[in-house]
């Protein structure tokens, strides 16, 4: 071997050890990032349960304000309990996912807890209903670990 093939081969080595070295740099990331993953699945799982129990129970009050009108008036009351809820499942999962108030709000606007009549108030539900599907729908997509990329 001479001097100028030696060369050549000590620059296909060093290249290789680089690109060993970047290699295993990003392997130590994602596997960092797995783990964060891992130790966040708890509070996820624990937010999907807490917003499946809110939306079960905005799923009764449609049915319950148009079947007895009349009792309308402590259904108002009834109907402001899920957005009481949401606004705390808002913060823990802002905080869970260490999430930038000004994201979670682009992701899923505020629902407005204002009503004054049955429809208003059945309106205002199925639209936290939808935000809250949505939210369980982010959940899932953020625990399903990602594919590694390049």
């Amino acid at each position: 071997m001479n001097g100028k093939e030696k060369k050549e081969a000590e620059k296909l080595g060093e290249e290789a050890e680089r690109r060993a070295a970047v290699a295993v740099t990003k392997i130590m990331g994602k596997l960092i990032e797995d783990i964060d993953r891992m130790r966040r699945l708890s509070e996820a799982t624990s937010l999907i349960g807490r917003i499946a129990s809110n939306i079960a129970f905005i799923e009764t009050l449609p049915a319950a304000v148009k079947e007895e009108p009349s009792l309308a008036p402590s259904f108002y009351e009834l109907g402001r309990s899920p957005f009481e809820v949401h606004e705390g499942i808002c913060e823990d999962f802002k905080r869970s996912l260490k999430m930038k108030d000004e994201d979670f709000d682009k992701l899923f606007p505020k629902v407005s807890s204002y009503f004054e009549t049955p429809d208003q108030l059945i309106s205002a539900l199925m639209k936290l209903y939808h935000t809250e599907f949505q939210m369980i729908m982010y959940l899932m997509r953020y625990m399903i670990p990602q594919a590694p990329t390049s």
